[in-house]
């Protein structure tokens, strides 16, 4: 016995367009070529990345602060200060308690000597591999 469902069809109508439907769209052939590859890849963009890391590294160490300058203005729009001096960094440090200073300024050296010592052992893997 069908049963009505609330848009007035029966299950087996239902039933009979649904395996009407399947059947329909397993026969669309897709097609066995791509019309279109992406470019870019997580691969490709890592490469390109090291290429230009590489290049600004090296233009850094031929031609220095004017180099870093540059940079700074060209990437991070910024024209101040590169170098701090340590007066500096005591006159806008000088509200902070001196055991949060100590505490900021040894995570900070902590990373940075982490960030270059992953550096130096990166740079070495790959010249191994040259």
């Amino acid at each position: 016995m069908a049963r009505l469902t609330r848009a007035g069809q029966t299950d087996t109508l239902r039933t009979r367009r649904l395996s009407h439907c399947r059947a329909v769209i397993a026969s669309i052939s897709m097609p066995s070529e791509y019309l279109k590859r992406a470019v870019k890849t997580p691969d490709t963009e890592t490469d390109a990345a090291r290429k230009v890391a590489g290049a600004m590294l090296a233009d850094i160490e031929r031609r220095g602060e004017a180099a870093v300058r540059e940079y700074a203005e060209k990437l991070d729009q910024w024209t101040g200060d590169i170098v701090v001096t340590p007066d500096e960094v005591e006159r806008r440090t000088e509200g902070i308690a001196g055991s949060i200073k100590r505490v900021t300024v040894s995570s900070f050296l902590a990373r940075s000597v982490k960030a270059r010592l992953t550096s130096i052992a990166a740079a070495r893997t790959r010249r191994s591999l040259e």
